[in-house]
């Protein structure tokens, strides 16, 4: 289809050098565009009425340096029926304000790094990247991109705008490293020429890392049927990079000023100055999005979720949990045996495939089994209305009785989700050993310290509920994200 095609279409200009192939029209059309005012208004809806798409193009050769092009139509690109199937959600970065000149000046980033631009990733499609801009204390991207969100599936863009924030990343101290990408000399003589390779594959291997700054989207709105959105966001900091896991190689001064090279540009003050990203999203149809209000943020999806927590002596219940786990998996991959030894075997080397990743009606349970020394803790997944109700009603939570009796289930039932996240993992749930409890590995002051722990595992030690905290629906909430 022509109109799903046309973000992705590029016109071709041929620009002439010479007055002798100039047509009539394109000098009257010259000297219109030397006539037009420079400065254009910070959103492009003020001034582009019917023509909504003005664009100016670095051409940088044959001393043109930018081309200002303008697209017109002369009646509706869609008609009704075609703006209610494909539902066109357009995103517009409009600029961004107060960004900081400290603690790099402007004049050096335009000397090292690339020119300021912004990205992101909308669900499953690829990553959008707006044009480049030079530096400054205010930039004006006006960016516009167009998503038809009528062809995507309706319970997966449910999910994706009611997740977390759609990230916008704000780029503006990418460094250039175009002229410093040299073939490496000799490093001495005598020097073995693999030394020499490896020097070169590590400039070109080693991932570089920018700082930038982070404006979080939060499109969970469109979900109650609004139409427009126009917000200011704060620019924050981005996560600072993982710290390297082993010493770092160097033969000599080269091996030295590779790394150096390619050392970021140190992190904006995005927060003294205030700085922040004007972004305005409009969609053409209003979503009407099933279970949704402004009391709720339940999901009517196939699949649940389910998390236990009970003590580590407490045997029954781990008995007849795992229990109920390998008989609906075991039953679901059609696996027979007299022994739960060897079903739990069979299904620890069991790989699954694409298509049962996929299939949202093969009933069986993936997930997690973190044992400590103190709790048991499984987090598990599967059909909402059939393995995870079974588990449910086979191992209730139990609130009475000794702290070594205590079952704690973190679960709700009309919280659904479109597809697992724990696909990847064994079927089987061998447990996880820690060698201590985890309440004891959140208050070590070394975990926090940046490189012990990887990000991720440093977030879900975050999630864990304290004691105190097993009953509250946000904890279960965070967990689940």
């Amino acid at each position: 289809m022509l109109i799903s095609r046309l973000p992705q279409e590029k016109i071709k200009l041929q620009i002439c050098n010479s007055k002798d192939k100039l047509s009539s029209l394109a000098r009257y059309e010259r000297l219109k565009a030397f006539r037009a005012p420079q400065d254009q208004p910070e959103d492009p809806a003020d001034t582009c009425g019917e023509t909504l798409l003005i664009e100016r193009i670095p051409v940088g050769s044959s001393g043109v340096f930018e081309v200002m092009c303008s697209i017109s139509l002369d009646r509706p690109l869609m008609s009704d029926q075609l703006k209610e199937e494909l539902n066109p959600l357009v995103i517009t970065i409009v600029s961004a304000t107060s960004l900081p000149s400290s603690p790099v000046p402007f004049q050096t980033l335009q000397e090292n790094c690339l020119p300021a631009y912004c990205q992101y990733k909308f669900h499953n499609l690829s990553v959008h990247r707006t044009n480049y801009h030079k530096h400054d204390t205010n930039i004006y991207f006006r960016d516009v991109n167009v998503i038809m969100a009528g062809l995507m599936r309706p319970e997966e863009l449910q999910e994706f705008l009611s997740g977390p924030p759609l990230e916008i990343e704000v780029h503006d101290r990418d460094r250039n490293l175009q002229e410093k990408e040299k073939t490496p000399k000799k490093l001495a003589a005598g020097v073995d020429d693999d030394i020499l390779y490896d020097v070169t594959h590590l400039r070109h291997k080693t991932k570089v890392f920018n700082y930038h700054g982070i404006a979080r989207l939060n499109l969970s709105e469109l979900l109650l049927g609004k139409k427009s959105l126009k917000m200011r966001l704060p620019i924050k900091c981005c996560p600072p990079p993982p710290l390297p896991g082993g010493r770092r190689r160097s033969w000599n001064n080269e091996m030295t000023d590779i790394a150096a090279s390619r050392e970021p540009i140190p992190q904006g003050h995005y927060f003294v100055a205030s700085s922040q990203l004007k972004v305005k999203v409009e969609i053409t149809c209003p979503l009407r999005m099933k279970n949704i209000s402004s009391e709720t943020e339940f999901l009517d999806g196939p699949f649940g979720r389910i998390i236990y927590l009970f003590d580590y002596n407490n045997v029954a219940a781990m008995a007849k949990l795992r229990s109920e786990i390998l008989r609906i998996n075991a039953s679901a991959f059609h696996l027979r045996s007299n022994s739960p030894e060897n079903i739990e075997r069979a299904l620890s080397n069991y790989i699954m495939n694409f298509e049962q990743d996929e299939n949202k009606d093969l009933d069986f349970v993936t997930g997690f089994h973190i044992l400590d020394k103190r709790t048991n803790i499984f987090v598990l997944e599967g059909l909402k209305h059939k393995a995870v109700k079974t588990l449910w009603e086979a191992v209730p939570m139990k609130l009475s009785g000794s702290k070594r009796e205590q079952v704690v289930v973190l679960y709700n039932s009309n919280l659904g989700f479109f597809k697992r996240i724990y696909d990847s993992l064994l079927v089987g749930l061998s447990p996880i050993y820690l060698s201590e409890p985890l309440e004891a590995i959140v208050k070590q002051p070394l975990v926090y310290v940046r490189g012990k722990v990887p990000q991720s595992c440093l977030q879900a030690l975050w999630r864990y509920p304290l004691k105190g905290k097993y009953n509250d629906l946000q904890v279960l909430l965070r967990l689940l994200k």
